[in-house]
């Protein structure tokens, strides 16, 4: 089963992350696409976490938690369904003081290829490629040597079709849900006026 998944879904989750487009900009010097990623957040700092290095646990204090979502379990390594997404963020949020967050980082264009990428179309990164992006986000990486790791890299980046369907799904039915809450206590909506 695992060899069908991989051969419709592309690599294992442990060495890939879903990004999901977010805009696309065509500059002349670096042209990058905006991806956004679901990460696990704690912002309170907890002792219940433990540290193991070769089998050894070191007591520590945890200030602070933030973790890349790859799959919604280890049995489950791709978002194949809307509960998939659902059940594991329900896990994350119903432990106290884990969130679930949306963080993003930018890709050069060069690595999409020719395919028009439209907003929330979801790909697979692989893990090397995502610490490189990260470290452009944070400055560690210089616009030419990032935009540079675009050119003939772009098997480091895979659209997902699958994951792509299930998270549209997943967003449509949270903005009706989110839509049916609204109009049952008008008087909890936020107001707002019109600008002249």
């Amino acid at each position: 089963m695992r060899g069908v998944l991989s051969r419709i879904f592309g690599p294992a989750p442990e060495s890939s992350v879903p990004v999901f487009i977010d805009d696309r900009k065509a500059a002349t010097v670096l042209a990058l696409t905006r991806c956004t990623y679901f990460s696990i957040e704690s912002d309170g700092p907890s002792d219940a976490w433990r540290l193991e290095l070769k089998k050894q646990r070191i007591p520590f204090l945890l200030l602070g938690l933030s973790g890349v979502i790859t799959a919604p379990s280890r049995r489950r390594p791709f978002f194949d369904s809307p509960a998939s997404i659902d059940g594991l963020f329900e896990t994350i949020e119903s432990t106290p003081g884990l969130f679930v967050d949306i963080n993003d980082i930018w890709l050069p264009n060069a690595l999409l290829g020719n395919r028009p990428a439209a907003r929330g179309d979801v790909y697979r990164i692989d893990a090397h490629l995502f610490l490189k992006a990260q470290n452009f986000r944070v400055g560690r990486l210089t616009p030419s040597s990032f935009g540079a790791i675009g050119e003939g890299r772009t098997e480091s980046l895979r659209f997902s079709e699958v994951e792509t369907r299930v998270f549209k799904e997943w967003s449509s039915s949270h903005i009706k849900e989110a839509r049916a809450k609204y109009y049952l206590d008008k008087s909890r909506a936020l107001t707002y006026r019109e600008s002249a």
